[in-house]
């Protein structure tokens, strides 16, 4: 019930921000043969609401050497430390709950190789991401940026969607 309200207040806010904006097909514009297309078979939502309310905490493992895998449990919950239209109001007071189902993704930049890694949230808001590190990556630190997403609602006139995001410098680190 709490995540109901929650996202019903969220989208209620969302949609009195954008009030007054216009979709993606504007009066006197041409969107094209394959673009009508796409906007009539319902594959194109007018409009696209993306909800910052996730929160996402990831523990690194220690080293991985070059070859293994890197084993990163990551908790997603809602709602985010700021409100979710991304003006930066904290939502302080507000009991965290587990985030069940969705997707989250980390990209790993080793150097300058990038290695990108995905799994999807248990009914305990939790998920493993395991990477290999491949031979062609040099030692050193690694930067992590985590993005945890899940689409509420999709509708021909109407995407919500609800994300989160988490970067982490120097997460770990690679030996030889």
């Amino acid at each position: 019930m709490r995540k109901l309200v929650t996202l019903a207040l969220a989208l209620s806010l969302s949609v009195g921000a954008l009030a007054g904006t216009s979709g993606a097909v504007v009066a006197g514009s041409t969107i094209g043969c394959k673009g009508a297309r796409r906007l009539l078979s319902g594959q194109v939502a007018l409009e696209q609401v993306a909800l910052r309310t996730f929160t996402i905490e990831a523990k690194a493992p220690k080293s991985v050497p070059i070859g293994g895998t890197a084993s990163i449990p990551v908790v997603v919950t809602r709602p985010a430390e700021q409100d979710p239209l991304g003006q930066g109001i904290p939502t302080d007071g507000v009991e965290p709950e587990a985030a069940q189902g969705v997707n989250v993704g980390v990209g790993l930049l080793v150097g300058d190789v990038f290695f990108p890694g995905f799994a999807k949230t248990n009914d305990e808001g939790k998920a493993t991401i395991k990477i290999k590190i491949q031979s062609y990556a040099k030692p050193g630190p690694v930067d992590a940026s985590f993005y945890a997403w899940m689409t509420q609602a999709d509708t021909p006139c109407l995407r919500v969607d609800e994300n989160g995001y988490r970067f982490y410098e120097k997460f770990f680190t690679v030996k030889p």
